[in-house]
């Protein structure tokens, strides 16, 4: 990477079977990393020559730091670094997958960014956000990144100083022209209980719940009357 004054990042957007997702923050850390590097983040910090998979979180946390330490060498001499995610053929699971489900949620689009954080947090509400339908349904990529906490990767990359969760998301039409349609303010909503179970789809007001703790958009929070 030295020898280079600009660093592309173009990664597929998907699903995947241990982090949950994959995005820029993903291929930055897993895809630049050495044969063991890949086993020192896999193993959150224990092992460069043996597979440790047993702390998720521990995991997570260590692809945004890998992350982090090839975008800080990269930039320390002023260098830039693009970030690119590719939203289509969204399966649950990874390209490497020799036998990958089908993608059951149609393309989205191709978003960019200065911002990997940003970036990966934008796809994340794109895909948690999304109203769905027969033949285009996001609810197993939402699953799959719920059930491994996927959303935690770009959460710890932000109290890192990676980057932030906050983000306009802009429209490049055909003729160029840029057009504000979306904040960071999330409008729709997913809830689940602790256990898994389902309350809410894409929910555009969260007055109907009690009180309690919830996992709303990937995240716990807890809600008071």
């Amino acid at each position: 990477m030295q020898n280079y004054d600009l660093m592309v990042n173009l990664a597929h957007f998907k699903g995947h079977a241990m982090g949950g997702f994959g995005g820029v923050l993903k291929n930055q850390s897993i895809g630049v990393a050495s044969s063991s590097g890949k086993l020192y983040i896999h193993s959150a910090g224990r092992s460069t020559s043996r597979w440790m998979s047993d702390d998720q979180d521990g995991f997570l946390e260590s692809m945004a730091a890998a992350a982090q330490a090839v975008h800080n060498y990269f930039k320390q001499e002023g260098r830039d670094i693009v970030y690119i995610n590719v939203m289509n053929n969204l399966s649950v699971d990874c390209d490497c997958d020799g036998n990958p489900a089908s993608p059951q949620l149609k393309d989205i689009g191709i978003l960019a960014s200065l911002d990997p954080v940003a970036l990966d947090k934008a796809c994340l509400d794109l895909v948690f956000n999304h109203q769905s339908v027969a033949g285009d349904d996001a609810s197993p990529l939402i699953r799959r990144i719920e059930n491994l906490h996927g959303t935690h990767t770009v959460e710890y990359a932000e109290q890192l100083g990676l980057g932030s969760q906050q983000y306009t998301l802009k429209d490049i039409s055909q003729s160029s022209d840029i057009n504000n349609v979306q904040t960071t303010a999330t409008s729709l909503y997913n809830v689940y209980t602790l256990d898994g179970k389902k309350l809410l789809t894409n929910a555009r007001s969260l007055d109907s719940l009690d009180a309690g703790t919830y996992i709303i958009n990937g995240e716990k929070q807890i809600i008071g009357k």
